[in-house]
């Protein structure tokens, strides 16, 4: 995959450096003349106050040094996919923050910003202002230019993507199949992880952790021997997750490159949250019904009580996975009202997708 590509790399405003300490230095100074005036109106020898005024001089010369250093490591770099910050002497900070995840713009000006001609922008998503590119000059030309990025980065090109979780047995595939006959592309993750098992290079890697037994006649995994392996054993189902998990995502990235217009792409995963997919999506909709009703559809595969606990307590709890969501939908009602769901989940998911990046603003 090719590298994203650099539109362009910026610093502070060289005036910055040396406007922060002659701020400081000229109230420091005003302040010193203020009490030299008003000791030589009381008679009061204030030949002493020459030397704060060296001293003035020398904090201004090391704060200028300071400044010199700070604006020597601060970079700030918009490439096609995300804004990038570096900053930090001592200890380096650098915030990357994808373009598709921005959904406010922030351009404020301090007085002595506004004497130097410079600016200061606040990039800001769905969980507060992230990253912040100070004290740039033209900072309303760049803040332009950022908006105009954010409308032509590949994630505002694509269909929106929204994952989808729940608890088992909840009837999340059911909803996936249900915008899939509305014209969406489904990815399922459960699918793709039993395709996985197939590769060759999956199977060697298997058999050389945990031995032969675990394949069939036809040489194959066997996913029932896999699955009473993992399941007992939290540290064997980490290292399959690690195993499986960067094919599955590389795999993702392949299918959502060629989806070409659908109205939405939908990730069915059931550890979304555990695998980091959901950093992926755009959106994610949790799905759950009564326990009654899971277990009643859970024992229809063949699954026990206790088979249905084991695997739940692999996943996050549901409170977790319906807090973290953007929606949850109810599935308790049958499939008439399931579909209206559906439906309704696409609305929403089409206006609020063209709706984000209009939510953009300008502070000055």
């Amino acid at each position: 995959m090719a590298a994203p590509a650099v539109i362009w790399t910026l610093k502070p405003s060289l005036l910055s450096i040396v406007a922060r300490p002659l701020f400081f230095f000229l109230m420091f100074s005003a302040i010193v003349i203020a009490a030299i005036t008003a000791l030589n109106m009381a008679g009061v020898d204030a030949s002493h106050t020459r030397t704060l005024i060296a001293w003035a001089v020398i904090v201004l010369l090391a704060r200028v040094l300071v400044e010199i250093l700070i604006w020597r490591s601060t970079s700030f770099t918009l490439t096609s996919t995300s804004i990038i910050t570096r900053r930090g002497v001592l200890r380096r900070s650098v915030v990357e923050v994808p373009l598709s995840k921005i959904q406010h713009l922030e351009l404020f000006r301090s007085l002595r910003e506004r004497l130097i001609g410079a600016g200061t922008l606040g990039i800001g998503t769905g969980a507060g202002i992230e990253a912040v590119i100070n004290s740039v000059t033209d900072s309303e030309a760049v803040l332009a230019t950022i908006r105009a990025r954010i409308h032509l980065s590949p994630a505002n090109l694509r269909p929106p993507i929204i994952g989808l979780v729940g608890s088992i047995g909840a009837g999340k595939s059911t909803l996936a199949n249900l915008l899939k006959d509305r014209g969406c592309l489904v990815l399922d993750s459960d699918t793709a992880a039993k395709e996985a098992l197939k590769r060759p290079e999956v199977i060697a890697t298997i058999t050389s952790w945990w031995g032969k037994d675990l394949l069939d006649s036809q040489n194959q995994v066997d996913r029932s021997k896999l699955a009473a392996l993992v399941f007992s054993d939290p540290a064997k189902r980490k290292a399959l997750e690690g195993l499986t998990h960067p094919l599955l995502k590389t795999d993702r990235a392949a299918a959502i490159a060629q989806c070409g217009n659908v109205p939405a792409i939908i990730i069915d995963a059931p550890l979304l949250f555990e695998a980091g997919v959901d950093a992926e999506c755009d959106y994610v909709v949790c799905v759950d019904a009564p326990l009654a009703l899971r277990l009643e559809r859970v024992k229809a595969r063949g699954w026990s009580d206790i088979d249905l606990a084991r695997r739940e307590s692999a996943q996050l709890p549901i409170e977790e996975k319906r807090r973290r969501s953007t929606w949850t939908i109810e599935n308790g009602l049958g499939r008439d009202i399931l579909e209206l769901k559906a439906d309704e989940l696409l609305k929403e998911v089409k206006l609020r997708h063209q709706q984000t990046l209009n939510t953009s603003h300008v502070r000055t």
